[in-house]
Formats: C-alpha cells, sequence, structure tokens
C-alpha cells in the first residue's frame, strides 16, 4: 500500500488520507482489498456474502460507489446476474462509469447480457486518478434482472451518514433509458440497492 502524504492547506488535502486509511482498514478488518485481488476497485467485497433475490426498478439509475487508490487505465467494469431477465428493451439496458463530480466516463449498452446468467465483464479504456467513481446501472426490460448485491439494502448507515453527493449506494434519475452525459451527485437518492460491481 502506497500512502499519499497530504499538503496541508491544499485543496482536497484530507482526501488522500482517507483514501489511505480506508484501504488500510480495509486489509485490517477484511483481511483482503481489491489490490491484492489484481483489481483497482469494488462497491464491496464479493466474499462477504452475495443475495440475489431483488430485480431492481426499471428506468432507475443505480451507482455505486468505487474507491480508486492509485492512478492507471480502467479497462473493464465487473457485475453480475443471479436471476435473468426477459424482454430487455433495445437501447435501454447500460452499465456505465461516472467520476465524483458526475461525468459520464464510460457507456456500455448491456442488452444482450439482461438474459445471460453469472458474472459479467464490460470492456472500458478510462485513465483514472486517486479518488472515487461510482458504477451506474440502468435496466428497461419486460421481466428485470436481479443483479448482485450484498446482504443488505441501503439504509442511512449502509451509507454512513455521507452526504448525498459522496454516497456509497444511491439512484440517481427514474423514468430512464439511457445514461446521461452528466448527473448531479448532490441529487443522489440514498434509498439505494447495495449493488455489487467491480474495476480492474
Amino acid at each position: 500500500m502506497t500512502i499519499v502524504v497530504p499538503v496541508v492547506g491544499s485543496s482536497n488535502w484530507d482526501v488522500p488520507l482517507n483514501l489511505a486509511l480506508t484501504d488500510l482498514q480495509g486489509q485490517i478488518v477484511n483481511g483482503s482489498n481489491p489490490e491484492s485481488y489484481g483489481i483497482a476497485g469494488w462497491s464491496l467485497d464479493p466474499a462477504g456474502g452475495l443475495l440475489a433475490n431483488t430485480a431492481t426498478v426499471g428506468g432507475s439509475i443505480y451507482l455505486q460507489r468505487i474507491n480508486i487508490m492509485n492512478p492507471r487505465t480502467l479497462t473493464k467494469i465487473m457485475w453480475g446476474i443471479g436471476v435473468v431477465g426477459v424482454g430487455p428493451v433495445a437501447g435501454q439496458n447500460w452499465i456505465g462509469l461516472y467520476n465524483s463530480a458526475g461525468a459520464r466516463l464510460a457507456n456500455v449498452n448491456v442488452d444482450a447480457k439482461v438474459t445471460v446468467l453469472g458474472p459479467q465483464t464490460e470492456t472500458i479504456s478510462v485513465p483514472v486518478t486517486r479518488g472515487f467513481y461510482w458504477t451506474a446501472m440502468l435496466f428497461n426490460a419486460g421481466t428485470l434482472p436481479q443483479v448482485y448485491r450484498g446482504q443488505n439494502t441501503s439504509t442511512p448507515f449502509v451509507n454512513m451518514g455521507v452526504p448525498a453527493a459522496q454516497s456509497r449506494f444511491a439512484i440517481n434519475g427514474t423514468g430512464q433509458n439511457t445514461l446521461p452525459v452528466s448527473i448531479t451527485p448532490a441529487s443522489n437518492n440514498q434509498a439505494a440497492l447495495t449493488l455489487v460491481t467491480g474495476v480492474a
């Protein structure tokens, strides 16, 4: 693990320290972190117990926060389906990536994946710096897929009381058929699902 020493008084001087502490806590508490598995980050440790018994709401954009510890180029978004969907609406099923300011960095159509059971990987090419990002999921289908998620739904405790703009799990937009080029993080609704995604 590399700890970046913050420069007091600089903008966001606390971010490197907080992310380093988050990484250290993950190693102490969980005995592992994403980088020990060769990936850049995850929304939550998939070994912590997965459920696949709750469908998303069609047209809702689900965000999952992922902390990136070291600069790199992301090449994959990983997610999965526990119960397949039926009748995906053409051009209305997407996996994407947003930065913490709400700008969309990647956008992959997954119409063909809605009816496929198991782990999924989408190819992207996005240079990222140290900080946090959100993976995004949007589905529209006759019967929605049930994607991998954690043991709990997103409650105020799951988001640890952070402001909406820093949500770990959130919904940002309903009635959507595409992922917008930008979102407003302060508009995040923290009543979301703890969906499991990773990036590498």
